[in-house]
């Protein structure tokens, strides 16, 4: 009996200690045991790359080298429009300093910046004498400028005869109702003078489908005009440096001239910077040019398009077969000449030991006649 209640009075003790356990948390407890849990980091996908992407970088346009062409006009007008300098860029461009200039400008809005504790302001005046190409000032008018205040001073047809094949599509409308040059249609001095442009002057890098204004260019400079060069260079410049995100960035190699002429630094060694080569030359002959710069008058009308570069490849294709005959004809004397020498041991051979010889049959059909 005095078990039971023992038993029972321990039982009553424990009571309000489980109903203090068992009843509600207060305000204060509820809010220290909320705990946040960080959320489990994305797995990646099975055969994806965990590699951390880095930022995009921004695209850009590279300068083209012209090797001379004596004798040719493409050549001896760049040579009297003073235009020599835009031929030859051998040195490699410093791509590290030019994305510096272009984030530099954009960050502050200002032309003048300190590339690497150097200051740096690029004009067309500074342009002009870097390169040493013509400056014009107000005395000495533009050709290009006096074309864009009177677009109507050169008509699709002058563009079409100077700069075109006849005969062949010019014109086509890829983009809506504004007139665009093929580019397919250009004569190969033409095609020079487009990579020129298109490169080295105001550089875009969509050459398919040629602008009117572009065209006009192409015009005035293949005859010999006077058009402000470096201006051009500057306007486009700064239309790249402004353009959208993403915009390519023009003139690494003039750039990185100048950049060298003003001592800004390059760094070496683990952080070096990154170069770039200067677009490789064109072969004139591969332009359809040297020998004709027109289309030739025994070709059908529908194939003048396609005269000059259809004969410089079935040109190609034919030495490419010459030499493949001629190497085959090598490797079969090489061959006949092996089989005759086997032959002639076999029987020395079998006759030094009284063997008969086995009968073989003929290596051709030429030997089986015989």
């Amino acid at each position: 009996m005095s078990g039971c209640c023992l038993l029972l009075s321990c039982f009553v003790l424990q009571m309000p200690r489980a109903a203090k356990k068992s009843s509600l948390p207060s305000k204060r407890s509820r809010s220290s045991s909320l705990q946040i849990v960080p959320a489990e980091p994305e797995r990646p996908k099975k055969g994806a790359n965990p590699k951390k992407k880095s930022a995009p970088k921004r695209p850009y346009i590279r300068e083209r080298t012209f090797d001379p062409l004596e004798g040719n006009s493409f050549w001896d007008t760049c040579q009297q429009l003073g235009l020599g300098s835009l031929l030859d860029w051998r040195e490699t461009a410093n791509l590290t300093l030019v994305r510096e200039y272009y984030a530099l400008r954009v960050s502050t809005g200002d032309p003048q910046v300190t590339l690497r504790d150097v200051p740096v302001r690029l004009t067309p005046g500074l342009i002009s004498r870097h390169l040493q190409i013509p400056r014009f000032d107000p005395d000495r008018p533009c050709a290009y400028q006096a074309y864009l205040r009177d677009p109507s001073s050169i008509s699709q047809d002058d563009l079409s005869d100077a700069l075109c094949l006849p005969g062949v599509q010019v014109w086509e409308r890829p983009y809506g109702k504004t007139d665009y040059m093929l580019r397919s249609s250009f004569k190969p001095d033409a095609r020079m003078w487009l990579h020129l442009v298109t490169n080295n002057i105001i550089p875009n890098s969509h050459k398919s489908h040629t602008p009117v204004k572009i065209a006009a260019l192409i015009f005035l400079l293949s005859q010999g005009r006077d058009v402000d060069v470096s201006q051009l260079m500057w306007d486009a410049l700064e239309s790249s440096v402004h353009g959208p995100p993403g915009h390519a960035m023009a003139f690494p190699h003039l750039l990185t001239a100048i950049f060298r002429s003003k001592g800004v630094e390059e760094y070496t060694g683990v952080n070096q910077d990154e170069y770039v080569k200067a677009l490789a030359p064109i072969e004139y002959e591969r332009l359809g040019g040297g020998a004709q710069n027109e289309a030739p008058r025994d070709v059908p009308m529908e194939d003048v398009g396609r005269t000059s570069a259809f004969e410089a490849s079935m040109a190609r294709m034919a030495e490419t077969q010459t030499q493949i005959q001629a190497a085959l004809q090598s490797v079969q004397s090489r061959l006949d000449a092996q089989d005759t020498y086997l032959r002639e041991l076999g029987q020395l051979l079998c006759s030094q030991h009284q063997i008969t010889p086995p009968i073989l049959p003929p290596a051709d059909e030429d030997h089986a006649d015989a």
